[in-house]
């Protein structure tokens, strides 16, 4: 029974020794990123902006009209609005 297990446990060594002589174990560690090599921008402070429109220009029934449309938003500000 002695011999069974000692061969036994011999076998496992081997195969498990074999494996890895075979396979190999290449592991590659990720490169470090320190705060030099990367690139870091900084604001300092949170700048506050307007927001924009654009105005549309067009001619109907002999009139020249105009209308606000918020670039910021995305919607018509205005209907149509005669100029004269």
């Amino acid at each position: 029974m002695k011999k069974n297990v000692s061969r036994w446990i011999s076998r496992c060594a081997c195969t498990g020794l074999a494996a890895l002589l075979l396979c190999g174990t290449a592991v590659q560690a990720a490169p470090v990123v320190t705060p030099s090599d990367a690139e870091l921008v900084v604001t300092s402070a949170i700048e506050p902006r307007g927001e924009e429109f654009q105005v549309y220009y067009r001619i109907y029934n002999g009139k020249k009209q105009y209308r606000v449309w918020s670039v910021t938003y995305g919607y018509w500000v205005t209907d149509w609005i005669d100029l004269e």
